[in-house]
């Protein structure tokens, strides 16, 4: 099972295997379900993904015990202004109350691309 601190160690080996400014990457699906992964883990996969530009289409972060849905709602706002949102974001066995899951909730209803339209539904109108 995966701690924080090897999810932190798998984002430095990433991006020290992948130098962001040679390699735009686009991860088709990323696992990290049925873990121990806290929001603290996910916060730096999130900072990798901001800080190289690299996106996700899939995330899974089911059965892990984050309690924190600002993490979660900082990825969907950020993957958004990239015009590449989330089409899969798995977090079902979670420790996050009402307000954590508003909080993506909120995030994922007021998403907007670089063009300032709407990104949920994907390929809506």
């Amino acid at each position: 099972n995966l701690k924080d601190e090897d999810l932190v160690a798998w984002c430095v080996s990433t991006k020290d295997k992948y130098p962001s400014k040679t390699n735009m990457l686009h991860f088709k699906k990323l696992d990290f379900s049925n873990n121990n992964l806290s929001e603290h883990g996910v916060w730096s996969l999130v900072t990798m993904l901001k800080e190289t530009g690299w996106t996700v289409e899939e995330l899974h972060l089911w059965r892990n015990i984050i309690k924190s849905g600002t993490v979660i709602a900082q990825l969907i706002t950020q993957q958004a202004r990239r015009d590449s949102p989330l089409k899969v974001l798995g977090l079902s066995h979670n420790q996050m109350g009402v307000e954590d899951v508003l909080k993506i909730f909120l995030a994922s209803v007021s998403a907007k691309g670089e063009d300032g339209k709407m990104c949920y539904p994907c390929g809506g109108e």
